[in-house]
């Protein structure tokens, strides 16, 4: 018994064997008479629910045959009066219940005699699976409900685990299951009846009895049963079946479909990557013309919207272990494929609009699989730049020179992996140089400016500000391997016009998508930061070469205006979090002189414990900002008024983050944790600027 419904029922037939004084010997699997007990006398109706004559019969092969072809023919015929759609399935399963209570019944009483041959009741009993296997077929297809017809599929599906115990099993077959027989040589089958069990019977009888017992969450036994299906195709004929092929693929996409249930990732993108790799092979059909590929429509079947979405779940699974190689092999598949359909045209038989979004799609996973890899140097370099040790990576234990599945085996003409992607972990921080990055960041670019064709914003609001987000990220990441600060300066340039335009062009409703344009505006304040220290690091460069250099009036009107343009943008993000009936009325983002009308009790914000960090952020870097202002000789006091009142500003709104966070952390447990690990060093700052201004 493998679940709680397989021990109420093992427990029922023990007790019904119990009181005909029988036993169930489990070492050999056989019904045997119970201590003192005469066989003679035991009654004709051993059997429970058995032969109506008490004694029941074999049937000889040929008459066995024609049975199943009747009830065969009568399952898949459409149904004569509509009133009765199930009519004829159930004329079939009174045929196929009277075949096999007569089988065990005779079955049986032949085990108890001891004379029958044991060829004879394997015979039987391999009968006896293909019937059940009828019947629990029947029970699914006329919505009966799983139980019965689980009972009828896994009786079924015993015979291969006759005299073996189930764990035992699992442990022989392993987890990788077998694609060739040369994979499963090794591998002993619990005693196949292949001589009375067509194997495409038997390969559907244990894929359906898996997939039925999956729907009931019964997910281990449902994993031994598709376990058994695998090795059953793999020690079958080298020479396979078209229908054969057809219930092996669909094994392999249970099994993938279980183990992701179970939580077994590896597994579970193990089997999607050869389920995708056998869908391409037998159901793909492409010309041999070794320049232009092309699409047969007429003998091709492949659902390509589909499977490049499933070979695109597949490759993000790669890239979050680090599998880059894999992944991107996944990703040009999908792009090729799909390509391919695009060619054909509507004769291939495809959703057309359908196509171009799944397109548009996997250049956004190309980006992302091109990204992950950038990020990847970006955090080496500032590693390196803290003087940490990098250590173990998540991205560190995949083996990238060898591919887990090869679609190129079917696709001719498939294009090379990028030299960035096939490069393990330790490679890359070996190589790691701006111009390696560089090519990354190309490659990510270029899929993104594809993807943000398809992904307008009228239409696809968070699409297009995720696409652009992720462009922006990407200059970030590139210019911490930039040296020269001209350079790097411009690419926080480039990041400001990729999402600036988001929120300048006001075409998106802010209250409509308050979440997207909070993270828009955040960033683009943070970019007007990081423009902003870049130029003071570059005039406090110039004044360690030459203490004598004196700030340019030109100079100091950039830095005034990136540090200004940032405030703007992080007090436009603080607004977000007001009610409107309390945002002050006399408040305008436009207005420098009314930014400061949002330092208000914490009573008066809409601020959730999973914000509140980023939100006192945005107030301690305006703070920081506002102190940070230069005299650009501008006006008749040649801009010190604005200077002071910009110092004076600061200082209040360092007091205020002090304040605020302390209101912040009397809200209870998880506000208190959540800014003593966030956010107590910037409050202990803020006290000390607060003081010092």
């Amino acid at each position: 018994p493998s679940s709680s419904n397989d021990m109420d029922r093992a427990q029922r037939i023990t007790e019904q064997l119990s009181s005909l004084g029988l036993n169930f010997d489990a070492s050999t699997g056989s019904v045997v008479p119970g201590d003192g007990v005469d066989v003679d006398s035991l009654p004709s109706s051993v059997a429970m629910n058995g032969a109506a004559d008490g004694q029941g019969r074999f049937y000889a092969s040929d008459e066995f045959e024609a049975i199943l072809s009747q009830c065969d023919k009568l399952t898949s015929s459409p149904a004569a009066d509509e009133k009765r759609p199930f009519a004829e399935s159930y004329s079939a399963r009174e045929k196929l219940e009277e075949a096999r209570v007569n089988i065990e019944t005779k079955r049986c009483l032949a085990m108890l005699d001891g004379a029958t041959p044991r060829e004879t009741l394997q015979e039987a009993q391999g009968q006896v699976a293909r019937l059940e296997y009828r019947l629990g077929s029947i029970a699914l297809s006329c919505e009966e409900g799983s139980l019965k017809a689980l009972d009828h599929l896994v009786g079924g599906a015993m015979p291969y685990f006759f005299g073996t115990e189930v764990a035992s099993l699992v442990e022989k077959l392993g987890s990788t299951g077998a694609d060739s027989p040369a994979e499963s040589a090794s591998v002993s089958l619990p005693r196949p009846l292949q001589t009375t069990l067509p194997v495409n019977e038997a390969v559907d009888l244990l894929n359906t009895a898996g997939a039925a017992n999956a729907n009931r969450e019964n997910f281990g036994l449902s994993v031994e049963l598709l376990l058994a299906a695998d090795q059953l195709y793999a020690a079958s004929s080298p020479i396979k079946s078209e229908a054969l092929e057809r219930l092996h693929t669909q094994t392999l996409f249970y099994l993938a479909q279980t183990y992701g249930h179970l939580g077994d990732a590896s597994n579970s993108s193990l089997y999607c990557a050869k389920t995708t790799y056998r869908q391409l092979k037998f159901n793909l059909s492409l010309s041999r013309d070794s320049h232009e590929p092309s699409i047969d429509p007429t003998d091709t079947t492949l659902d390509v919207v589909d499977w490049t979405r499933n070979v695109m779940t597949l490759a993000s699974y790669y890239v979050g272990i680090g599998h880059n190689l894999q992944a991107e092999h996944c990703l040009q598949a999908s792009s090729y494929v799909a390509a391919l359909f695009q060619q054909a045209g509507p004769t291939a038989g495809f959703d057309e609009d359908s196509l171009r979004e799944v397109v548009a799609q996997v250049d956004k996973k190309r980006a992302d699989a091109y990204l992950s890899v950038l990020n990847f140097c970006a955090e080496t370099v500032a590693y390196r730049q803290a003087g940490i040790e990098r250590g173990d990576s998540s991205h560190g234990n995949a083996s990238v020179k060898d591919l887990v599945i090869d679609y190129s085996d079917v696709l001719h003409c498939f294009p090379k992996p990028s030299d960035f992607m096939s490069k393990s972990p330790s490679e890359i921080e070996s190589c790691l140089s701006y111009d390696y990055a560089k090519t990354v960041f190309l490659a990510a670019n270029s899929c993104l400016g594809r993807a943000l064709r398809y992904y307008v914003i009228d239409g696809f609001v968070s699409d297009h500000v995720d696409l652009c987000m992720k462009r922006a990220d990407a200059f970030a990441r590139l210019s911490l391997l930039e040296g020269d600060e001209k350079r790097k300066q411009a690419m926080h340039l480039k990041r400001v016009q990729a999402i600036e335009p988001i929120i300048e062009s006001g075409g998106i409703n802010e209250e409509a998508y308050s979440g997207l344009i909070k993270t828009v505006l955040h960033e683009v304040g943070a970019a007007y930061l990081d423009m902003h220290d870049l130029k003071t690091a570059r005039i406090e460069g110039k004044i360690n070469r030459d203490p004598s250099y004196r700030m340019k009036a030109v100079e100091a009107k950039k830095m005034n205006s990136f540090a200004f343009t940032s405030v703007r943008y992080f007090t436009h993000f603080i607004k977000l979090y007001f009610e409107k009936e309390k945002l002050p009325k006399a408040f305008a983002i436009g207005e420098e002189a009314t930014h400061d009308l949002l330092m208000v009790p914490a009573s008066g914000l809409s601020v959730d414990v999973d914000e509140v960090l980023g939100f006192l952020g945005s107030h301690f870097k305006i703070a920081r900002l506002l102190s940070k202002i230069q005299q650009d000789w501008e006006g008749e006091d040649m801009g010190k008024k604005r200077m002071v009142a910009s110092l004076d500003r600061s200082c209040k709104r360092f007091e205020y983050v002090v304040k605020l966070a302390k209101q912040m952390r009397s809200k209870g447990p998880e506000w208190e944790k959540k800014l003593d690990e966030g956010f107590a060093q910037q409050v202990e700052l803020a006290k000390e600027m607060a003081k010092l201004l």
